[in-house]
């Protein structure tokens, strides 16, 4: 039940091949995410279009994800969650060099 969708544009310049992101609870508005809620983060080239994810995930709050191994350009991110579990949060994008890819993956080419 993904009934609470946002999307976020990054970049992946170059000589990066993979985000780092961490979605936590915030209590900007007075209604953070529940904790231990689970959200579902997802990478897309476009949020229009009827395009499908290059690649999603289901996090815990805090927990950190990888998507790796991607050429530089402007992704989306999809951040969703239930109805259940709407709320504030907040999200950080780290970049990941080439170099530091392939040591933790074989999925880098």
């Amino acid at each position: 039940d993904q009934s609470n969708v946002v999307f976020f544009e990054i970049t992946i310049p170059d000589g990066v091949r993979a985000i780092n992101i961490r979605i936590d609870s915030r209590n900007t508005n007075g209604t953070p995410i529940p904790a231990g809620s689970t959200v579902v983060a997802g990478l897309w080239e476009t949020a229009c279009n009827n395009t499908t994810y290059l690649e999603a995930a289901c996090l815990d709050l805090g927990e950190e994800y990888q998507f790796a191994c991607y050429e530089p350009g402007t992704y989306m991110i999809q951040v969703s969650t239930s109805s259940a579990n709407e709320g504030d949060f907040s999200i950080l994008a780290t970049e990941v060099p080439y170099d530091a890819c392939l040591l933790y993956t074989s999925r880098c080419v």
